[in-house]
């Protein structure tokens, strides 16, 4: 039941992102989403395999359910959340910015919650923090692709 639920939250990010009006090119949208996404895959894995600060599940199923979370809906949901705020209002920004934290940091406690991930030495607090930090990486990533001609 939780492997569907991440594979149906994986398709509603890709149709969602497929359905926006974008603010950058394909080219932008597919170098930054690799960028973010070999960002992510070192963060989690500096994390749980060499800090050994996150225990992840050993449980194939779950585990898929990480790899879905960690390689398609993180990214995808930053890219959106940059076509989108990209070229907006302040106020529109604003929204856009919280709406993203607020989707991110919830699937984060789900996989907290359904024990897919054990903190050993790690606070819900830094997820909040990596999460941001995440956000600025992907923002500072997506104007530095507009500035190259």
């Amino acid at each position: 039941m939780i492997f569907a639920f991440f594979i149906l939250a994986s398709w509603l990010f890709i149709i969602l992102f497929t359905l926006i009006k974008k603010s950058l090119t394909k080219e932008e949208n597919s170098t930054l989403f690799f960028f973010i996404t070999m960002v992510i895959i070192n963060i989690f894995t500096i994390i749980t395999l060499n800090m050994k600060l996150i225990q992840n599940t050993s449980v194939l199923e779950y585990y898929y359910c990480l790899l879905l979370q960690r390689n398609i809906i993180i990214p995808l949901t930053l890219l959106t959340y940059i076509n989108l705020e990209l070229f907006q209002t302040r106020f529109k920004k604003i929204v856009f910015s919280f709406l993203t934290f607020i989707i991110l940091f919830c699937f984060e406690l789900i996989l907290k919650w359904l024990g897919l991930k054990v903190y050993t030495g790690w606070r819900i607090s830094f997820t909040a923090i990596l999460i941001i930090i995440l956000m600025l990486v992907t923002k500072i990533g997506a104007i530095i692709l507009k500035k190259i001609p």
